[in-house]
């Protein structure tokens, strides 16, 4: 498999210009959670619609018939900062879909990068990952992990 697929390309506008208005919800890592546990997060449904529909048209990709939402949450990567070294999911595949960008915001998977242009839903592939923000402006990446439905037989 390539280390990056794309899936799908969505138009983020109103959830990048909504961003602002929902800094304060990220945890100090860089993190706002927004489905776990197989339970979207209230706040989402609730307060922030532009988040909610991103999400509703992902969960009606081509692709879901075959597979089903796991954890989503939003990562925030300030200038000149990387998150760290991660595996990836034991039974669960990863997608990630830039939010805000610039020029000099990469995705490794493996020895692999990517600079995700904005909207693009991008699948990743097995290998440990990380992302780099080296520009001058923050980065937020909407990252998924989704699992194979079981076959109904």
């Amino acid at each position: 498999m390539t280390a990056f697929v794309p899936l799908a390309h969505l138009d983020t506008w109103a959830l990048s210009s909504s961003l602002r208005s929902k800094l304060s919800s990220f945890n100090s890592d860089g993190v706002y959670r927004v489905r776990e546990n197989d339970r979207w997060m209230a706040e989402v449904r609730k307060e922030w619609t532009a988040l909610w529909n991103v999400c509703a048209r992902i969960k009606q990709h081509p692709a879901a018939k075959e597979w089903e939402l796991g954890s989503v949450w939003i990562e925030a990567l300030t200038p000149h900062t990387e998150s760290t070294w991660r595996p990836s999911p034991a039974d669960c595949q990863e997608a990630q879909m830039a939010i805000t960008t610039n020029p000099a915001a990469f995705v490794f998977c493996g020895p692999n990068l990517l600079h995700f242009p904005i909207g693009a839903l991008i699948a990743l592939d097995a290998a440990p990952r990380c992302a780099v923000n080296w520009g001058d402006w923050p980065r937020h990446h909407l990252i998924l992990e989704f699992r194979q439905k079981e076959s109904e037989e």
